[in-house]
């Protein structure tokens, strides 16, 4: 079991506190009552189990807040989205309701943690379920099937690792704990097979991220957006100009971008 709500606080104080429990600071006298986990309802309307300011950084997309309005953009105008990293399901639960229907999403997600608010949260927000078919993968996407071993920081479950380098890098190292995990090539995945077009695909694996193009060159074909985070952005829009992208726009200094299939 993952640390609880008590524990995750520990790391916090006041000053350094998250803005959507300022902005709602009645939250805080539930987090330090419970030990498990707790509701929020965002700003726009979605519902999400959190168990941390971590978590409530993530539902409300406060983390990123100058690509979230480009991936929600995004997926309004989508009926497939693949989400790499989907942690407690910020947009993959966003998704259900957003996206043009009927819709395919298809969420991947290694932390053993991270997959049961995930699974919660896309309960909690999936409405016309019938029009919406969503397919949750406990596991990461690598360039060869078999095992990984998932590294998770000291700062919490959003930023686990399968890359030892990225967390050494962000001087998150050693790791608070580790997990094997099955891992598997995005080409692999028998439903990519059967997909013609692929919307979106928002990678977000915390310095995996060549891993995850590396297993999924094929699939790539049918990929008409990308939404990325990476440290290595010269990196990236060399290996994706390759496979047919241009660089659209970046932000948060560069770790998030957007690429589109050049026409």
């Amino acid at each position: 079991m993952g640390p609880t709500i008590a524990t995750c606080l520990s790391r916090w104080t006041l000053s350094h506190a998250n803005p959507a429990l300022i902005r709602k600071p009645d939250l805080w006298e539930e987090i330090l009552a419970t030990s498990d986990t707790f509701l929020d309802e965002t700003d726009d309307g979605f519902i999400f189990t959190v168990r941390s300011g971590d978590d409530l950084d993530f539902a409300e997309l406060l983390h990123e807040r100058e690509v979230a309005p480009r991936i929600i953009a995004l997926l309004r105008m989508s009926k497939t989205f693949i989400d790499v990293g989907a942690n407690i399901g910020a947009y993959s639960a966003r998704a259900t309701r957003l996206m043009r229907k009927p819709c395919t999403i298809l969420s991947f997600e290694p932390h053993p943690e991270n997959c049961k608010l995930l699974h919660l949260n896309l309960l909690s927000n999936q409405r016309n379920s019938t029009q919406a078919s969503v397919m949750e993968y406990r596991m990461a996407l690598a360039s060869y099937d078999g095992y990984a071993t998932l590294m998770e920081p000291i700062k919490g479950f959003g930023g686990s690792s399968l890359n030892g380098e990225f967390l050494r890098w962000k001087g998150e190292w050693p790791p608070l704990k580790s997990f094997k995990v099955s891992c598997v090539r995005l080409d692999d995945i028998e439903y990519t097979k059967e997909l013609t077009t692929i919307d979106l695909l928002k990678i977000d694996v915390e310095g995996a991220e060549f891993e995850v193009i590396d297993g999924g060159k094929e699939t790539l074909r049918k990929v008409q957006n990308i939404v990325v985070e990476s440290s290595n952005q010269p990196g990236l829009t060399k290996v994706l100009f390759q496979h047919g992208f241009r660089l659209v726009e970046s932000f948060h200094n560069g770790f998030y971008s957007h690429f589109s299939r050049r026409s």
